[in-house]
């Protein structure tokens, strides 16, 4: 039997390795070409690599997502490698943030970060060790890397604050959700959500001061009676037996409740991904 190289045990025919594992997630097809401006640089997320792939008219098709030492599940009894499955969970969280960012910079559906969890990544065996193991077992759920990839260098919406706020990107997500979609009622929960990544105080009154305190220096509109509209608003959006009375899209009353108020509650978020509590 082949002797595997810095593996530990998890069972008599279980063990992990750590190789480089390379995700491709291919550009939105059905959407208009995304036409590259300027330099293009990779850059890390955590110890997951992005780079770019451009079609030979500069226009983007492809983002790759390397983990250089990703851990592989060798399986002694099949002989086989399979990915760990906290890995795809991990880079499918890198290419939502991406994907929302992107969203929300350009109003376009570029990536599909949902992709990720249907096309296989590909490992690249890069040490002597690693080929013959890689050569000795089987792949389960990997695929052959494309070799006619044409990687570029350069900086494709990637803001200066890209890798500094990757921390709020479950804040992203839900802004960018509340873009999405046409209801304003959906988009005041997805917004109202965004504000409570940034502020995670399960108990109401510390939650407003909070924001109250963090936001008002920036605009003075946020006051803590303002924010405890927003929250008031939002409880009476998805709760049918709220006590101040039930917001429904079908009210007229209520629709222009919740439309005068999410503009205010809108520019709010944009503040804090601005200008978020770090």
């Amino acid at each position: 039997m082949l002797s595997l190289p810095y593996l530990f045990v998890r069972d008599t025919e279980r063990k992990v390795a750590r190789m480089k594992v390379v995700f491709e997630l291919l550009v939105n097809s059905s959407k208009k070409p995304i036409q590259l401006s300027g330099e293009l640089m990779p850059f890390q997320l955590d110890d997951i690599k992005i780079e770019w792939i451009t079609t030979d008219e500069n226009h983007l098709n492809a983002v790759i997502f390397t983990v250089s030492d990703a851990k592989i599940q060798v399986d002694e009894k099949d002989q086989s490698l399979k990915a760990a499955p906290e890995l795809n969970e991990k880079v499918f969280s890198v290419a939502a943030y991406l994907a929302n960012r992107m969203y929300i910079k350009t109003g376009l559906e570029i990536l599909d970060p949902s992709l990720i969890l249907l096309n296989s990544p590909a490992i690249v065996p890069e040490t002597s060790e690693e080929k013959k193991m890689y050569a000795h077992y089987k792949k389960e759920g990997f695929i052959a890397i494309r070799a006619s990839a044409n990687i570029v260098s350069n900086n494709f919406l990637v803001d200066t604050n890209f890798v500094q706020y990757f921390k709020f990107f479950k804040a992203y997500a839900n802004y960018a959700d509340g873009l999405r979609v046409i209801s304003p009622f959906l988009r005041y929960e997805q917004f109202y959500k965004a504000i409570e990544h940034f502020f995670p105080e399960e108990n109401f009154e510390i939650f407003l001061d909070k924001v109250a305190n963090f936001v008002h220096p920036l605009d003075q509109r946020y006051t803590k009676n303002q924010i405890r509209i927003f929250r008031e608003i939002r409880n009476r959006c998805i709760h049918p037996n709220a006590y101040l009375g039930h917001l429904s899209p079908s009210d007229l009353v209520a629709v222009r409740e919740v439309e005068s108020n999410l503009p205010l509650l809108h520019n709010l978020v944009k503040l804090l991904l601005q200008n978020p509590p770090l």
